[in-house]
């Protein structure tokens, strides 16, 4: 996997200004940004490297997975696949097809000094359209957060969180489902995401290159997690934005 690696670190984004204090043994979640043509179409390839990088242990926290797929696995899902929510381990996990959907990832290091994550992957318009979606993704996301806090010792020194892809473009018209404000979900979503995170783990995530602002293409998402490094393969990377909270987009 050396050949993606060495073309995507020099698309790092990390802005250390809006980094918090962790304690020693946790770094930051190290972000390598790369379009999907700058691996001259072999994505697949890239995967498959990151797959046995992992010893073939790596989660495919597939967004569309079967309720089935999703049992096996431990992940949590809603029966309408609004979301789904990885489990907490130590294993790497990557996750395809962030179209709208916006995603979370959350890694630390736990009290024996293991290294853990989880990572969601969720629809805007299924959490404001699908009756019950938001609820229950919001109590399955603060189980999550609630576990991590614990096995991370209760201290947010010991953890780091990133929010990656959605779409933020004007109001359109969508078959079979009407009229999407995709603008106003994204800002949504993005809130609601800082919000719980800043109530279950006392920090706001960072909020990775911004939104994808054309109606088409879709973000896929490998992070590493004994390495604490995410690889977000783009459509187009924003050149202009930098990596953020809520807050600083608040002050500006």
């Amino acid at each position: 996997m050396q050949e993606f690696i060495k073309a995507t670190e020099n698309k790092n984004k990390e802005d250390p200004e809006n980094r918090r204090k962790l304690n020693p043994g946790m770094t930051p979640i190290f972000v390598c940004l790369t379009e999907m043509g700058e691996l001259n179409f072999k994505r697949l390839d890239f995967e498959t490297d990151f797959i046995a990088d992992s010893g073939n242990t790596a989660h495919d926290v597939d967004y569309q997975g079967t309720p089935r797929y999703v049992e096996l696995k431990g992940f949590l899902q809603n029966s309408h696949r609004s979301y789904v929510i990885s489990n907490i381990d130590s294993r790497s996990k990557y996750s395809r097809g962030y179209n709208d959907c916006t995603g979370l990832i959350i890694s630390g290091v736990a009290k024996g000094g293991e290294k853990i994550s989880f990572v969601t992957h969720q629809d805007p318009k299924d959490l404001t359209l699908v009756s019950g979606a938001k609820e229950s993704f919001l109590n399955h996301l603060r189980e999550s957060l609630a576990e991590m806090w614990v096995r991370c010792g209760e201290d947010a020194g010991n953890i780091d969180a990133v929010v990656i892809g959605g779409r933020s473009i004007t109001k359109r018209y969508v078959k079979d489902t009407g009229y999407v404000d995709f603008e106003k979900n994204y800002e949504d979503l993005t809130n609601l995401l800082s919000t719980e995170v800043r109530q279950g783990l006392g920090f706001e995530p960072v909020i990775v290159n911004g939104p994808k602002f054309e109606l088409s293409g879709s973000d896929d998402m490998y992070f590493n997690t004994p390495n604490n490094r995410m690889y977000l393969i783009r459509p187009r990377v924003n050149p202009e934005v930098g990596d953020v909270t809520k807050s600083d987009l608040e002050r500006h």
